[in-house]
Formats: structure tokens, sequence, C-alpha cells
């Protein structure tokens, strides 16, 4: 399964691809809606992928604070403790995810070297690290 899972709204389509194509360059897995095979039960599938991914990534923009759908991908994560949100336009998360530190990437370009993406890997690394066996931690941290 995939390491992390990306939440968005249709009409940000665009930014999840880039974000996607960026965070597998970094050497991530992704699942993202894109990869839903024709004829699945696509709730079904959405919510087994968001249960094995070991972050979620939810796209904050205009379009995906009204999308009930991007809740509720965004209530799984929460609830599972590994919700990673960031914003992309000048809005603020949809109530129930506003305790949440939002990574600003606003103005990202699609660059892996931008600060904002930093951020992100910083985020993910912290989900990811927690998800490894006790010794596979020990042996790194030396």
């Amino acid at each position: 399964m995939a390491d992390i899972f990306i939440s968005y709204s249709r009409t940000d389509r665009e930014h999840a691809a880039r974000l996607s194509e960026a965070l597998r360059s970094s050497g991530y897995s992704v699942w993202w809606d894109n990869n839903l095979a024709g004829g699945v039960e696509y709730s079904r599938e959405i919510e087994s992928r968001i249960n094995a991914a070991t972050a979620v990534v939810v796209v904050w923009s205009e379009t995906s604070i009204e999308s009930t759908w991007v809740a509720d991908e965004a209530e799984l994560g929460r609830d599972a403790g590994k919700l990673v949100p960031l914003v992309i336009d000048d809005v603020q998360p949809k109530i129930g995810f506003r305790q949440f530190q939002s990574i600003d990437f606003r103005n990202w370009t699609g660059d892996v070297r931008e600060p904002c993406f930093a951020a992100l890997e910083k985020s993910l690394a912290r989900h990811i690290q927690s998800d490894l066996p006790t010794s596979a931690s020990a042996s790194t941290s030396t």
C-alpha cells in the first residue's frame, strides 16, 4: 500500500497531480483517485486506501472546503492521527480541521526544493518514521 493518500477537490486535480509527481520523485509511494480502476466501488476503495496509508495529505482550497468527500477523507485521516493538511488558496480549512497547522502551498511552483515542500517532507517523515517497527526506528536514530 501507499505511504501517502492525497485528498483534494476535482477542480484542484492539476495541483494534486503535480504534488503526487513531486512526492513520487522524492521516493514516496502515493495513492490518489487517479489510480482508481474501472468498475471498483470507489467509496470502499478510497476508505481502504486511507486506512492503509501512513499519512493523509489534504489539499484545502476554495472548492475543497465545500466538498463533503474531502471532509470525510480528512476526518478519517484526522481520527487516525495521520492528517497532513496544506492550503493552496487563501482559505481556512473546513471547521473541525482548523486546529491543525496547515502547510502554505499557495505559491508552490512544483519545485521540490521550495521551503513549503521541505516542510511537507518534514511532516511526512514524522508520520512515516512513527510507523516503523521499534527496532528499525532505533537503528535509524544512531
